[in-house]
Order: structure tokens, then C-alpha cells, then sequence
């Protein structure tokens, strides 16, 4: 018997496959947001509305996209380890889930990515990233994007702006600034800064409002193909 491609195996022989997950997983969700005896009589009328139809559609055809670009790399599948595919399980199942066509775009990057790369990945960092990837928002990404050329993130108000934290500064970024980057707080939605550091993204000293990226950062940008991303002097995405 032929074994099966890398994309029937992640998605099913046919795409269809793809939208009968969508429908074992928007079902749970949309039935724990509502109160049970109005669940049973909407349900139905939920899930066969526009919006849930619209999504399923697009989904399909994005998977069906993924599929033909996955069989046309001719991934050897007997190659990639149990990590590697319950990780790219993990995309797939976030993917059914994305409304955002930018992170849509980044989930299939990953799975490009770690179906073609031959360094190795732990079932703890299958438990991390796949907590990254499915609570990340875009926002958060184009953040860490956009910042991560800089050694230290500081967040400033009006009543910080003194000498002592002038100095404060200079001493975390190694008397120089040109490793910090101070962002005031009416430039930065706190949603961002929180879910940065709730996702183990973003590090430091609450007190002094100093931050820095934490090591998965870089890998995460890595692995969801960011390669536009400013670096700082030295790659921290190794």
C-alpha cells in the first residue's frame, strides 16, 4: 500500500476532513459560551449560519492550498519524528479555530518549517509553542517583530520621566541606549504587554518597567517564518 502524503495525513485524504474538525471543535466552544437548555435549541442554527459557513469554506480552501504546497515539497513523511507531527497536529487544529488571515498565514509557515527542518524538537517544546501559537495574536507578533532588535524594552509614564529613571536606562542596557528602547505607555496597548508576558514572551523588572525578550522568542519567530524581523547584534533566535 502507498503510505500517504505528509497532507493527507495532517488534514485527511480529502479537505473535507478539515471542515468536519472545524465542526468537532467550534461546537464545544460555542456550546461552553452559552447556558446549556439555550445551547440544544441554537446550536444547530449556529452552526449553520453564514459566518460558521463562510469560515468553514475558507478553511477548506486553505487546507487545500497547504495540502498541494506540502505534497509538491515532497516531504519524506517516514521522516519526521512523533514530536514533529503532534506539533504540526497542534497547527492544524489552531488553523481550524484562526479567523485572522495573518496568523493563518504564520500557522502554515510553521508547519512548512518544522516539516522541513532537520533540527529537532522535544514534546516540551511541542507543549510550549503550541500554547504560543494557539493564544498569540497577531498584534503580539508584529510587536515582538517590530522590537526585537533592541536588548531591553522599557514602558515609560509621565511620572517616570526623571533622572533616576534616565539612569535606570543606561544601567540595563549597559550604559548605552542604543540597546533600549523606551516606549511610552500611551504608544502600547497594555492587552499587548501582558499577553507577551503571560506567554512566557517578555521577561524583567516590573518595578523598574524594564523588560527583555526571553530565548523562545527568537525561536518562535523562526519557526512561524518571520525572517523580516529586526535582529539585535547578536541572533538570540538560537
Amino acid at each position: 500500500m502507498q503510505e500517504a502524503s505528509l497532507g493527507e495525513r495532517i488534514a485527511g485524504s480529502s479537505v473535507l476532513q478539515g471542515a468536519a474538525t472545524l465542526a468537532a471543535t467550534v461546537a464545544p466552544t460555542v456550546t461552553s459560551c452559552l447556558f446549556a437548555p439555550v445551547t440544544l435549541a441554537l446550536l444547530p442554527v449556529l452552526m449553520n449560519g453564514y459566518m460558521v459557513n463562510e469560515h468553514r469554506i475558507r478553511i477548506e480552501s486553505e487546507f487545500d492550498k497547504l495540502n498541494a504546497e506540502i505534497d509538491s515539497l515532497r516531504i519524506d513523511v517516514a521522516a519526521i519524528t512523533p514530536e514533529k507531527f503532534s506539533f504540526i497536529n497542534e497547527c492544524v487544529l489552531t488553523m481550524t479555530q484562526t479567523l485572522d488571515s495573518e496568523k493563518f498565514k504564520y500557522l502554515k509557515n510553521a508547519i512548512l518549517n518544522t516539516a522541513q527542518r532537520d533540527s529537532r524538537i522535544s514534546f516540551t517544546d511541542v507543549a510550549v509553542f503550541s500554547r504560543m501559537i494557539r493564544d498569540i495574536s497577531v498584534s503580539e507578533l508584529l510587536f515582538i517583530k517590530n522590537n526585537f532588535y533592541k536588548e531591553n524594552i522599557s514602558i515609560s509614564s509621565h511620572e517616570r520621566h526623571s533622572e533616576l529613571f534616565e539612569n535606570d536606562v543606561k544601567i540595563a542596557s549597559n550604559e548605552s541606549k542604543n540597546n533600549c528602547i523606551v516606549i511610552p505607555e500611551s504608544e502600547i496597548h497594555e492587552d499587548i504587554f501582558v499577553g507577551l508576558q503571560s506567554l512566557g514572551l517578555l521577561t524583567g523588572d516590573s518595578w523598574r518597567s524594564m523588560y527583555k525578550w526571553s530565548p523562545v522568542a527568537g525561536k518562535l519567530l523562526a519557526i512561524l517564518g518571520i525572517t523580516d524581523a529586526r535582529l539585535p547584534p547578536e541572533d538570540r533566535s538560537h
